[in-house]
């Protein structure tokens, strides 16, 4: 019923998505820490960190301009990719700005009209830390902040409410879709701030926030073992979806399960994750970011591909 790009479309939005409610995140952590005095970057390493939500105010308020920079282009791209990807597929792709300029109620105008926004959002950024310094974007932080996290979050819940209209197979209207959806959004958006934080020179405020999002990631990853497991027993039990599960679990899509979405997104970054936070090198950062890429695409394609 989908054909590639769509997934790609998908993934690509996912990954998007991830990459923008944690620097929308930022954001708002800057905008609490200039109301409670604390320094615009990251030059103190335990003020704040009496309690956990302290420690972690701490190390999102302290992200260096330069790593935005990069981080919001990066996004941007992203998001550009996925809005071809969405437009190629479609039976006559000059028309893809109909989507846009002509919404309607569907779950696929609406999401797209959502990647849109989130775009010219993360555009405003980029030309706030890239191009020429916008000194009202720092006086509306807070605001800009709950925007985009919003935006992020709806960008991210997208694919997965998506599936549960289409009228397929029943194991694509388990309510726990939209939830592994959005979970992989935020594991492979920490995957591409991780990537952007291997390129950019270091500063100690940025390292503790790409030291915090590793940490977060393995809850999430923990998180996502429970949900998957929920997940199949809902489609076998209350959803009546047997023959496609053991498809997904035995037959032809076990592949992209047990390897690419098992073995490459939870297990094997779980315990890279472990290893990067004793020993954070390039190498290691590279390589967890890689697997939850992969391991995000291949849970897209394997329960995306339940229907093919």
């Amino acid at each position: 019923m989908f054909s590639e790009l769509t997934i790609a479309y998908l993934f690509l939005g996912g990954v998007a998505a991830g990459s923008l409610l944690f620097l929308s995140l930022s954001q708002l952590a800057k905008a609490v820490g200039a109301h409670r005095g604390l320094p615009p970057e990251g030059e103190r390493e335990t003020e704040g960190a009496g309690t956990s939500g302290g420690i972690l105010l701490s190390a999102f308020a302290t992200v260096s301009d330069r790593f935005y920079a990069l981080s919001y282009a990066a996004t941007a791209v992203v998001m550009a990719l996925g809005m071809a990807c969405l437009a190629f597929d479609l039976p006559h792709p000059d028309r893809a700005i109909l989507l846009f300029a002509y919404p309607t109620s569907s779950v696929l105008s609406v999401g797209s009209i959502i990647l849109g926004i989130s775009l010219l959002y993360t555009v405003l950024f980029i030309v706030h830390y890239c191009v020429q310094p916008l000194r009202w974007v720092a006086r509306f932080r807070l605001a800009l902040g709950v925007a985009g996290a919003t935006a992020a979050l709806a960008m991210a819940l997208y694919p997965g409410i998506l599936l549960m209209t289409m009228p397929a197979d029943q194991a694509w209207h388990s309510p726990l879709v939209p939830i592994l959806f959005t979970l992989s959004a935020f594991s492979t958006g920490i995957a591409l701030l991780a990537l952007c934080f291997i390129v950019r020179p270091r500063d100690l405020g940025t390292a503790r926030f790409v030291r915090q999002l590793v940490a977060l990631d393995g809850w999430l990853i923990a998180i996502k073992v429970v949900a998957t497991l929920v997940y199949l027993v809902i489609a076998v039990y209350l959803l009546q979806s047997w023959p496609l599960v053991e498809e997904l679990l035995f037959g032809r899509g076990s592949m992209v399960f047990w390897l690419g979405y098992a073995t490459c997104g939870l297990a094997a970054p779980f315990v890279l994750e472990r290893m990067v936070r004793t020993r954070p090198t390039d190498g290691l950062l590279l390589g967890l970011s890689v697997l939850l890429l992969i391991g995000g695409y291949c849970l897209r394609l394997a329960v995306v591909g339940l229907e093919s």
